[in-house]
């Protein structure tokens, strides 16, 4: 069963339920997989090419959050799945915004947070002169001791 609090989400491809997980193991592969000896490649790089629509990188995106629970899971097998699943639009669209959805907080964590996110706290300017815990600054602003 899928851990939602773990990023974990449920998937069921021709009868049978799968759990994906697009943890940092499965970001970090994603990095390597496009990554060349001469360029880098971020996991933000892989989703500007997602949401692209770069069937490559979806299709990449997907396997890798099959691995951490099904380690042998292919290429084959998730090709055959999305025609199982009715097409590759309607698979990749549920499949991608079940884990889009399982990194999203619990509505009733955030509350018991007290973090109001339609109205964030503001930072507060320190007066002038006000103690911190840093060093002391030779610049012209800096407080004297």
């Amino acid at each position: 069963m899928a851990n939602r609090e773990k990023g974990e989400v449920s998937l069921m491809i021709g009868g049978a339920s799968y759990i994906l997980c697009l943890d940092i193991n499965a970001m970090c592969r994603l990095e390597e997989m496009f990554s060349t000896p001469t360029q880098e490649v971020t996991f933000q790089d892989v989703l500007v090419h997602v949401n692209r629509n770069s069937m490559r990188h979806i299709r990449a995106v997907l396997w890798v959050a099959f691995l951490k629970h099904h380690p042998d899971f292919t290429f084959e097998q998730l090709a055959d799945g999305m025609t199982e699943a009715g097409g590759l639009m309607p698979f990749v669209q549920g499949a991608l915004a079940s884990l889009g959805l399982a990194a999203t907080p619990d509505p009733k964590d955030v509350q018991k947070s007290g973090v109001n996110g339609t109205n964030p706290h503001k930072a507060q300017r320190r007066p002038r002169g006000a103690g911190g815990t840093g060093t002391v600054s030779t610049g012209t602003g800096a407080a004297s001791n």
